[in-house]
């Protein structure tokens, strides 16, 4: 995806992060080119993290859009609780966390503004 694209999207990810009270994290985001995942989130220290948005997201639609962009943001509230769980639980802690992040991703992005209206925008 081009530029003008992922800086779009970058802005749309700021403008979510701050609603959903995560304004103070230092987010990043790129196009990952080919995958058979929508995004996926790496976190960089304590309040840094980088979002990869892979061809799948560029061609969903407004409303699949957003929710990945909830999901990839609820693991930036997730990761302090997953952290919590011991290693050797290491396997089920990762499964238990993605079924919490889908459903507060759910829950939440009806919430956030919709990439298509982009009333978001600055």
């Amino acid at each position: 995806m081009g530029q003008p694209q992922v800086k779009l999207a970058q802005q749309y990810v700021r403008t979510c992060a701050q609603r959903l009270e995560l304004g103070h994290w230092l987010l990043t985001v790129e196009d990952g080119g080919a995958s058979e995942d929508y995004a996926d989130v790496a976190r960089i220290g304590t309040t840094a993290a980088h979002i990869k948005l892979y061809q799948q997201f560029w061609a969903a639609s407004s409303d699949l859009k957003r929710l990945t962009v909830a999901h990839e943001l609820m693991h930036l509230h997730t990761w302090t609780l997953a952290e919590l769980v011991p290693d050797s639980h290491a396997a089920s802690r990762s499964e238990v966390e993605e079924r919490l992040v889908d459903t507060l991703a759910d829950i939440i992005a009806p919430y956030l503004p919709s990439w298509r209206g982009r009333s978001w925008r600055r």
